[in-house]
């Protein structure tokens, strides 16, 4: 009878520990697809979250686009409302520095202004950056030579105040040095300069030396004009993070 009894308090005991077994193996599998399903849907939520910050970024580049086609048809209706003006603003400021126009422009001033000018050449120096005072400085200079040089800077400020008006561009305008020796009368420089001054494409004379007597005065300058670069329409990718 004793035999009998420890055989049948075995059998409980194994299936007991076969249980275990599968309740555990139950619950590491159980654990294991609720891990990978809390890494799937953070995967899935990052990916909800980059889909819709794509798509902001899309509506908004679409956005931009529309408003970029409508300022373009404001503007075409406004260059062909300027009719013949059109070549005018053009020539005030070039996408380039346009030396061979500049010098065509300094040769018609000097005509118009009864000088003569003897050279103009690029300037191998830095442009300023700021106002230039100019520099009388010979013996031969004439007590008279002061108001020539202020008559040559005086257009400065209002030649800046209409480059100021330009509308906001992607690169703002660049300047651009040159040197010109002119010869002439005095009444004849004072017309110059304000030739210079009214002129369609903005130049200041940002020094200046003067030689010689009324009769007749040699100038050697130092000027700057402005052109601005032509607009990049390339479009930019961005990266959505």
């Amino acid at each position: 009878m004793a035999v009998v009894s420890k055989t049948a308090a075995a059998v409980p005991t194994k299936q007991t520990l076969s249980t275990n077994r599968v309740i555990a193996l139950s619950a590491i599998i159980t654990l294991i697809v609720v891990v990978g399903s809390g890494v799937f849907a953070k995967g899935l939520i990052a990916q909800l979250i980059l889909s819709g910050k794509v798509l902001t970024k899309k509506q908004a580049a679409s956005d931009t686009l529309q408003r970029n086609l409508d300022a373009r048809q404001a503007l075409q209706a406004n260059y062909a409302a300027l009719g013949t003006a059109s070549s005018l603003v053009l020539n005030a400021l070039p996408n380039t520095p346009d030396f061979s126009g500049l010098s065509s422009l300094m040769e018609s001033l000097s005509a118009q202004s009864g000088v003569q000018l003897r050279s103009i050449a690029p300037s191998q120096t830095a442009a300023p950056t700021q106002s230039g005072v100019a520099a009388v400085g010979s013996s031969n200079t004439t007590p008279s030579s002061s108001s020539l040089s202020q008559a040559a800077t005086s257009g400065s400020s209002s030649n800046e105040q209409r480059q100021a008006q330009g509308q906001p561009s992607a690169q703002p305008p660049q300047v651009y040095a040159f040197t010109a020796t002119v010869v002439g009368s005095y009444a004849s420089l004072l017309q110059f300069f304000s030739h210079i001054q009214l002129s369609a494409r903005p130049i200041r004379v940002t020094d200046i030396s003067l030689t010689g007597g009324n009769a007749q005065l040699t100038a050697d300058m130092t000027l700057t004009t402005y052109y601005q670069p032509a607009a990049s329409l390339k479009p930019q990718l961005e990266t959505v993070k």
